[in-house]
This record gives structure tokens, C-alpha cells and sequence, in this order.
């Protein structure tokens, strides 16, 4: 069952980001709250750790080397398992061109650098807290009609 609250269980995040500095300092931030946060530069190691545990939330930077970014984006929203995750564009273009691609790609929340990591922390929560209450009531749901359902091949 889902939760209400986000102080109740870990949140699990993926960080793809091309500044090693900056993927440190944010490991360190969140190493202190009920986040847990794989940060990695390669999209490969993404993926994976994607496969391996599905996490409730990306932070992907856009400004990568080979458009890493834009790539891993498509490829997530060409998976039918993965294209839910809802996902955070983390980045150094700021124009409001840049901004509106990135919610046409599909984008929770665009965050331009520099960022306040507190900032970062609440829009992650925000996100994951409204994705479980939605969850939570697609169960509900789910379980309502299926309870309906047995109602009437009973009767």
C-alpha cells in the first residue's frame, strides 16, 4: 500500500549529471534525509540502476556530452515500464525556449543551475507525495470495481 506521507519511507532517486562536483555535493545533501540517491555521469549505470530498482523519481541534466540527456529521455519514454517515472530536467539552460522543450518532453519540474539543493528536495517531494496519492487511489479503484464485479457474479 502506498503512503501518504513522505516521512514514512525512503524515496529513491536517480541523479544523470555530468558534473562530478555537483553529484557529490548533492550524495552528501541528501545522505541525511529519507532520500536515497544513486548519482551517476553515465546513462548506462542509470538504466540500470532503473531496472534494478524503480525509482519514484529522475533528475536528469540536459546539457550532456553526445545529448546523453535528451537520449536517456527518449529511451525512457519509449519503455512502457519505465515511461511513468515522473522526472526533473536539472540544468544550466534557463531560457524560457529550454524550459518549454523540456515540459514538452514531459518534464515534472525544470530546475535551472545554480539551484538551491532545498529547493530540489522539496520539488522531489512534492512529486513523489502526489504520484503515491494517485497510486493510491488508482487501487483504490481498481479494487472497487473488482469488488463490484465479484458482487454481481455472485448474485
Amino acid at each position: 500500500m502506498f503512503v501518504k506521507n513522505e516521512n514514512e519511507r525512503i524515496i529513491q532517486i536517480v541523479m544523470l549529471d555530468n558534473e562530478e562536483k555537483l553529484l557529490e555535493a548533492i550524495k552528501n545533501y541528501f545522505s541525511v534525509r529519507k532520500i536515497r540517491i544513486l548519482v551517476t555521469n553515465k546513462s548506462d549505470t542509470a538504466w540500470v540502476e532503473i531496472e534494478k530498482n524503480l525509482p519514484d523519481c529522475l533528475v536528469i541534466d540536459i546539457v550532456m556530452p553526445n545529448n546523453e540527456g535528451y537520449n536517456f529521455i527518449k529511451k525512457l519514454k519509449k519503455n512502457k515500464n519505465f515511461q511513468h517515472i515522473p522526472f526533473i530536467l536539472l540544468t544550466a539552460k534557463g531560457l524560457t525556449e529550454d524550459r518549454i522543450l523540456g515540459y514538452k518532453l514531459g518534464c515534472s519540474a525544470y530546475i535551472s543551475k545554480p539551484f538551491d539543493p532545498e529547493e530540489l528536495e522539496s520539488i522531489i517531494k512534492n512529486i513523489v507525495v502526489k504520484n503515491d496519492i494517485f497510486l493510491e487511489s488508482l487501487l483504490e479503484n481498481y479494487l472497487l470495481v473488482k469488488e463490484i464485479k465479484n458482487n454481481l457474479l455472485i448474485n
